[in-house]
């Protein structure tokens, strides 16, 4: 390892240090802040509480959410790269209006690990050529922004799969609440209960739906908004059958149930089609493995032969 590699590593560990204690001093600073708001505000008018912070929930923060805030403001973010994060953020499973900051903070700290690493590459060798070392720290750069959000997207694979295979036993839980005579709003949240130790994150969702359909004044808007978080068309279906019988009032357990029909048969097909496609998708490892392994057996023996014939 050269010595300009060992500075490099050295200025990156120092600058590092700086950051986390500078941000521990300002978490501290504001914590401390807003339990003196707090106390003023209990003594002020009567018992009556003050906001906690300027922006700061409950005094919880620092330098890193700061550099967030400031990241994904608009004039640095397109309304339409918002919106494609944000959705990506909520079928991932993180709905704290903070998570977009945060989000983009990890993609440029990624970018710039990335970027420094190429650096660093560049000062170990450095009788290479420059134009080649810069773009390979680019892509370095590139490469290394990309993963925050390839990790995303497979939290939101996983979690659109959790929903999928656990929503038709929902629904039949549902069914069987709405014939108890409970409303679309207790049947959801009772739901979300019994199923919270099977399938969590169908839970965690039936719970926001429920709370949403509690606070907001149009459950229309509650159920649109499910099916944005989640983004599978199963939850797409489910929220139109839904409003339809909110608006023209069609009996909920009769939809309920063809709902949960068509959801099975469709998983049934689905498996039918993925075990169709299997002789397809074991044709090339057949093709690698066997093929070699037949035309030694078969033409081997000739090779030998015809060797033996040519080099006596």
């Amino acid at each position: 390892m050269t010595p300009g590699l060992l500075m490099l590593l050295g200025i990156l560990a120092a600058i590092g240090l700086a950051l986390l204690v500078l941000d521990r001093a300002v978490t501290r600073r504001d914590r401390i802040r807003a339990r003196l708001i707090r106390a003023c505000g209990k003594e002020s008018d009567h018992g009556t509480r003050t906001p906690a912070t300027d922006g700061l929930p409950d005094g919880e923060g620092g330098l890193l959410d700061a550099l967030a805030d400031r990241l994904a403001r608009p004039s640095l973010l397109g309304s339409r790269d918002q919106t494609k994060m944000r959705e990506l953020l909520l079928a991932a499973g993180f709905r704290d209006p903070s998570s977009l900051g945060r989000y983009v903070a990890v993609k440029a700290l990624a970018m710039a690990a990335g970027a420094f690493l190429g650096l660093g590459l560049m000062l170990r060798d450095a009788a290479g050529e420059p134009v080649l070392q810069l773009a390979l720290a680019g892509v370095l750069a590139f490469v290394a922004g990309l993963l925050p959000e390839l990790g995303l997207k497979l939290m939101r694979r996983r979690r659109q799969n959790a929903i999928r295979a656990t929503l038709a036993d929902a629904l039949d839980l549902m069914i069987i609440a709405a014939n108890a005579g409970h409303s679309l709003d207790v049947a959801v949240a009772r739901v979300g209960k019994e199923i919270a130790h099977m399938a969590p994150v169908l839970a965690d969702e039936l719970a926001v739906l429920g709370s949403e359909m509690r606070a907001l004044p149009n459950r229309r808007q509650a159920l649109e908004n499910l099916a944005q978080r989640t983004g599978l068309p199963e939850v797409r279906s489910l929220t139109a059958t839904l409003i339809q019988t909110i608006r023209y009032g069609t009996p909920l357990t009769q939809a309920l149930k063809t709902l949960a029909l068509e959801m099975r048969q469709a998983k049934l097909l689905l498996l039918e089609e993925r075990a169709a496609r299997l002789p397809a998708l074991l044709s090339l490892p057949l093709m690698l493995l066997i093929m070699p392994s037949i035309f030694i057996v078969t033409v081997g023996p000739a090779i030998i032969r015809i060797s033996a014939l040519l080099f006596e």
